[in-house]
């Protein structure tokens, strides 16, 4: 089945896709046994070392009834960030489980089609790498005695070598694909909320590197940038320039509206596809570079071009920082940035 659909940048791509027989049959075991955070091979949590799913944002984090949730994702891999992967969203319908039993299974399956009935989507909406989704009619929810109700938004990204033609194949191999890391799984909760103040997610308003005594700004990728493949090419050309193994430092500054505490409200975490964050939760955060890699050929050079492919680059390292906010497990505001890091011979 081939479908087109638009990138990140609004450019329309055709795509090979799975039938609709597959999408009608996601197992629900794989949103609750699979549905977890970047499992990272560095201890430190810090670097990206194969591919991962990094953050997942729904901005607003809490919304009322009738508000516009965007709902985003950020995919990286040794290499840097990772474009143009199928996806799939999940939200469920409001007030009500959207799980019913299988008799052919010993577990259930997601009825989609209520859910694109209750919030008006389609299945193009569902496979876009921003999803916009209109929060339904207020008696649709339960609310608790603080005004909120969650909602859950579960994301499935292919990462792997997947075979298009046999959709009927990778419906029945979707636990060994999650298992095997060629399908990702992770979900974010959405607060529903008839409050009067809601949270919001923290953002960055500047961003700094200090490195051989000089202080400078550091362009950035935010996570709502309306055209993010556009830009990260554009913020690859102007990267901040360190000397290998040399040390540097990064500060960070943020705000986070209804937040007043930010010192202790806000959450860090510094990630990169190379060199050394070690500790990750430090608004002030070093980080140390790695070894200059010598180009194998004239293609891998791109220190002169405006708008290089990081992913060829051995130099040109990709680097995020996530923030999140101090609030309940899965009901965090989280927002992050990118930015890019060339790294030169130290003599």
């Amino acid at each position: 089945m081939s479908i087109t659909r638009k990138t990140n940048d609004g450019t329309n791509r055709n795509l090979h896709f799975v039938s609709r027989l597959w999408l009608l049959t996601i197992v629900a075991f794989a949103m609750t046994a699979f549905a977890c955070g970047p499992d990272f091979d560095d201890p430190s949590m810090s670097r990206v070392k194969k591919p991962e799913l990094l953050s997942i944002v729904l901005d607003p984090p809490e919304a009322a009834p009738g508000d516009t949730v965007t709902a985003s994702f950020l995919l990286a891999d040794q290499f840097g960030p990772v474009e143009d992967k199928l996806n799939f969203w999940l939200p469920t319908a409001p007030g009500s489980s959207d799980f019913a039993s299988d008799a052919s299974d010993s577990g259930s399956v997601v009825d989609i089609e209520n859910v694109l009935a209750d919030s008006g989507l389609d299945m193009m909406d569902l496979i876009s790498p921003r999803l916009e989704y209109i929060v339904p009619r207020e008696e649709d929810y339960a609310f608790d005695s603080f005004g909120m109700s969650p909602q859950m938004f579960s994301l499935l990204v292919q990462v792997g070598e997947l075979d298009l033609s046999r959709p009927e194949a990778l419906m029945e191999d979707m636990e060994s694909l999650i298992r095997n890391g060629d399908v990702k799984m992770a979900y974010r909760t959405l607060i529903v909320s008839n409050r009067e103040f809601r949270n919001t997610n923290p953002r960055v308003t500047e961003l700094r590197m200090k490195f051989g005594g000089e202080e400078q700004d550091v362009s950035w990728v935010p996570f709502d940038d309306p055209s993010p493949s556009a830009s990260r090419r554009k913020a690859a050309g102007t990267p901040v320039i360190v000397k290998e193994y040399s040390s540097v430092l990064f500060t960070v500054e943020v705000e986070d509206e209804n937040e007043t505490d930010l010192e202790n409200a806000i959450r860090y975490q510094w990630i990169s596809n190379a060199g050394d964050f070690g500790s990750r939760r430090e608004k002030k955060q070093e980080w140390i570079a790695p070894f200059y890699v010598p180009p194998i050929g004239a293609d891998q050079d791109q220190s002169k071009s405006e708008n290089p492919d990081f992913r060829k680059d051995p130099n040109l390292h990709a680097a995020w920082l996530i923030l999140r906010d101090n609030g309940v497990e899965n009901q965090l505001g989280q927002s992050w940035v990118e930015f890019y890091i060339r790294v030169v011979r130290a003599d």
